[in-house]
């Protein structure tokens, strides 16, 4: 222990927690092995088009459930439509 100097840096320093103020976040259930939650689109919110110069662009706004969370993103339709198919198809049938 000789080795080791006495003095330590202030950032060196972290929060202490005590035992009853520990939080432990639960673990969702549908954890994927890189730690990721998929998220499964609920409802289209809006249609856009993005116009480029000579290309039309057709976007939706999509509503993603996250485990209970809940995020909006703006996705090309081609996208989505690859990527869930069966819901789109859910979707004109109704």
């Amino acid at each position: 222990m000789k080795a080791f100097h006495k003095v330590f840096h202030v950032s060196m320093l972290r929060k202490c927690l005590h035992p009853t103020e520990e939080l432990v976040a639960r673990i969702p259930e549908d954890l994927q092995l890189d730690l990721t939650v998929p998220a499964v689109p609920m409802r289209i919110l809006e249609r856009r088009e993005k116009v480029l110069k000579n290309k039309r662009i057709p976007l939706l706004k999509i509503l993603w459930d996250c485990s209970g969370s809940t995020e909006e993103t703006w996705d090309p339709e081609a996208k989505m439509k690859l990527k869930f198919r069966k819901w789109f198809d859910k979707q004109v049938e109704e």
